[in-house]
């Protein structure tokens, strides 16, 4: 539920669920964590691309025609895709705090 007078921006995050909020006194930002149901997500999501991959890994083994190269390069690339989308998964669910961002004022002068 959003509060009354915290108005939301865009997220910066690789994934955002929901917009960041802003303070209109301070300017910090503060961007609310994943949803553990989203972390879950994308652990499953991670299993299950794995094992496609590992599907095209034994596919490799298999195969003696001219597309067993393709199918390591396939297996391979769907291995790496499902084990960063673990690892994410992972992190976001280790990570449960909200973020806070304090940016400079538009009044100031930084940089």
């Amino acid at each position: 539920m959003r509060k009354q007078g915290v108005p939301a921006s865009k997220g910066r995050g690789q994934v955002a669920f929901t917009d960041d909020r802003k303070c209109t006194a301070c300017g910090t930002r503060y961007t609310p964590p994943t949803p553990a149901w989203a972390a879950v997500v994308f652990i499953l999501l991670g299993i299950l691309i794995i094992a496609v991959g590992i599907v095209f890994g034994f596919a490799f083994l298999i195969r003696k025609d001219d597309v067993r190269l393709r199918d390591l390069v396939y297996g391979t690339i769907l291995s790496v895709f499902g084990l960063s989308a673990i690892i994410y998964g992972i992190q976001c669910l280790r990570r449960r705090d909200a973020s806070v961002h304090a940016e400079p004022q538009s009044g100031s002068k930084e940089g």
